[in-house]
């Protein structure tokens, strides 16, 4: 089990197109009830420098405005995942340029649920059942 505290300083990268790219993810917690939620801001890795990773500018005017403090950055996703399967997620601007680019965001989203759970110590009400991805 992965112990996080209230604190901004507990992220982790995902990177679904294993090209060291992908995503940084923040967890938060409401208050005094750690196993019962998770909230999360997701950044979107926008290029890798000598300093790291960095991502797009919050208000940013050209795709060429990268900053390295997260705290600068645009916001990909923000959300929660409650214990009992209850989610909820705001995105920020999403641009896809391929059908890689869509398949991340697939990921992420499997990604999002099932770490949540994990990181609350918890199983899902409700396994992910991989027969269920098609819409079909």
């Amino acid at each position: 089990m992965v112990e996080l505290l209230q604190s901004k300083d507990k992220r982790d990268h995902f990177d679904p197109l294993g090209n060291g790219f992908g995503f940084t993810v923040q967890w938060f917690y409401y208050d005094d009830y750690p196993d019962t939620n998770r909230q999360f801001k997701v950044y979107e890795i926008s290029t890798i420098s000598d300093d790291g990773f960095e991502y797009l500018r919050d208000d940013w005017d050209s795709s060429a405005d990268h900053v390295a403090n997260i705290e600068d950055a645009e916001v990909y996703v923000e959300g929660f995942v409650k214990w009992d399967g209850c989610s909820e997620y705001h995105f920020g601007h999403l641009h896809f340029c391929s059908s890689r680019d869509s398949k991340a965001h697939i990921a992420l989203m499997e990604y999002l649920y099932k770490r949540a759970f994990e990181v609350m110590g918890r199983d899902p009400e409700e396994e992910w059942d991989e027969s269920e991805n098609s819409l079909a």
